[in-house]
C-alpha cells in the first residue's frame, strides 16, 4: 500500500462532493488498497501559488505527518511541494499547459517534476520549459460510470460550465475606441487566427503579422477570449439542439447570463449533478449524451467522454485529434459544427436500433480498453517502478 496526496480544482461553491473525475480517481486509488489524502480548492488558471515559505503551517505539517510516497497536483494548481517532501511529484493536466500554475517553479527546476499532459502540452513542456521525453507521459482515460438501466428522463443531456460570466467584452471596450474599419478587420481576423491556434503566444501574432495595430494589441487578451470562444462554441451546438429535448446542467450563469438563445435558457435545470452518481444518474436517464470541449483541448478530449461512452447515454462530441489513435473509426458520432450536431442528434432520436448500437459498441470498447488499472500502469511507467 503506498500513500498518494492529491491537490486540485473542486469548483468554486462550497460543496462537499467532488467532481467525478475526482472522485473516480480516489476511489480508483482506495479500490486498490493505497491511502489517500486530497486538497480541494477553488482556484482555477494559471494563479502563481509559490513555494515552501507560501505554504500555511496547518496545511504543511499536515503533508508532512502524512508522508505522502507520490504527490499528484492537477494543473500544479498548489504550493510547490519540492521542498518538503523527497517523492514522485506528478503534475498532472486537467485542462492544458495553457492553464498551469505555478509555471516559474516548473522553469525554476525542471527535472524535480514528472508529467501527465497531453501532446500540445507535451511539446511546449519540452521546447519552452526544458523538459525531457522521459519525465512525461500522456493521459490514461479512464471513467468509473456504469451503465444502470433508469426511466429515460431526457432526450439530450449535457452537463458543464458555462466559461465566462462577464457580459461585456473586451471587443466592447475596443469598439469604444471607435477603431477604423481596419483595426476592426485585423481584430475579427486575430480571433479567428486564435480559434484555430489556440495554443499560439504574442510572439506567433507579431511575428506572422496577424496583430500589427497597438490598439487591438491592446485589448486583445489571449486567456478571456478562449474562454469567450470556448463559450462561443459551446452555445452554439447547445443552441442547435436545445428545441430536441436538451436538458443542461452545469454552473449557474447559464441562468443568469443571457445570450439571445430562449431555447437554451430554458433547457437550463438548476438541479445540482455534481458528483459521480449525480453525473451516472443524468446520463443514464437520457438517450444522448452531447459533448462540446474548449478550444484548448485539441488533442486531448474532455473526462466527460469516457463518462458518457460507459453509460447508457449515446455520446455525440466535437472531434479530438486523439480519438484518431484512441478509439476505432466511427466508435462513436462526431460532428464538426453545429448544424452537423443537429442532424446528428435529429436522427439518433428517430432511430432507437442505431442509438442502442453505439453505446453498446462503446460501452464494451472502454471496459475492454479503459479501466483505472491501466491509468496505474501509465504512472508506474513514468516514475519507474511499481509504486501504485
Amino acid at each position: 500500500m503506498s500513500k498518494v496526496f492529491l491537490a486540485f480544482f473542486g469548483g468554486t461553491d462550497n460543496n462537499s462532493k467532488l467532481p467525478p473525475f475526482y472522485e473516480s480517481f480516489i476511489l480508483g486509488l482506495q479500490s486498490a488498497g493505497h491511502q489517500v489524502s486530497y486538497i480541494r480548492h477553488p482556484y482555477f488558471g494559471a494563479k502563481e501559488w509559490g513555494g515552501v515559505a507560501n505554504i500555511p503551517l496547518d496545511i504543511r505539517q499536515s503533508i508532512e505527518n502524512f508522508q505522502p510516497d507520490l504527490c499528484i497536483i492537477f494543473n500544479n494548481a498548489f504550493w510547490d511541494l519540492s521542498e518538503i517532501t523527497n517523492c514522485p511529484i506528478i503534475i498532472y493536466t486537467a485542462d492544458s499547459v495553457l492553464y498551469f500554475a505555478n509555471l516559474n517553479i516548473i522553469r525554476a527546476n525542471p527535472s524535480r517534476y514528472l508529467f501527465v499532459v497531453d501532446k500540445q502540452s507535451k511539446k511546449i513542456l519540452k521546447e519552452s520549459f526544458g523538459i525531457k521525453n522521459n519525465q512525461m507521459v500522456l493521459p490514461q482515460p479512464f471513467s468509473l460510470v456504469k451503465p444502470e438501466k433508469m426511466k429515460i428522463e431526457n432526450n439530450i443531456v449535457f452537463i458543464g460550465s458555462k466559461f465566462t460570466s462577464n457580459n461585456v467584452s473586451l471587443i466592447n471596450k475596443f469598439l469604444e475606441e471607435n477603431p477604423s474599419d481596419a483595426e476592426r478587420k485585423e481584430f475579427k481576423n486575430a480571433l479567428n487566427y486564435l480559434k484555430k491556434n489556440p495554443f499560439s503566444t504574442t510572439e506567433n501574432f507579431i511575428s506572422n503579422r496577424v496583430i500589427t495595430s497597438q490598439l487591438v494589441a491592446k485589448y486583445f487578451n489571449f486567456g478571456a477570449f478562449l474562454m469567450e470562444l470556448s463559450d462561443v462554441h459551446r452555445i452554439e451546438v447547445l443552441g442547435s439542439v436545445a428545441d430536441l429535448g436538451l436538458t443542461l446542467y452545469g454552473t449557474p450563469n447559464w441562468q443568469s447570463d443571457y445570450f439571445y438563445r430562449p431555447d437554451l435558457t430554458l433547457s437550463y435545470s438548476n438541479k445540482k449533478v455534481f458528483s459521480l452518481k449525480e453525473n451516472q444518474d443524468a446520463y443514464n436517464s437520457s438517450k444522448i449524451g452531447i459533448s462540446a470541449g474548449h478550444l484548448q483541448a485539441v488533442s486531448g478530449f474532455p473526462w466527460r467522454t469516457l463518462d458518457i461512452m460507459q453509460s447508457n447515454a449515446c455520446l455525440v462530441t466535437d472531434y479530438h485529434t486523439d480519438f484518431d489513435t484512441m478509439f476505432p473509426k466511427n466508435l462513436f458520432p462526431v460532428y464538426k459544427d453545429a448544424y452537423e450536431a443537429r442532424e446528428i442528434c435529429k436522427e439518433l432520436l428517430n432511430n432507437e436500433y442505431k442509438r442502442k448500437k453505439f453505446v453498446r459498441n462503446c460501452q464494451e470498447f472502454a471496459k475492454a480498453n479503459f479501466g483505472f488499472d491501466k491509468v496505474m500502469k501509465n504512472i508506474d511507467s513514468l516514475i519507474g517502478k511499481p509504486i501504485l
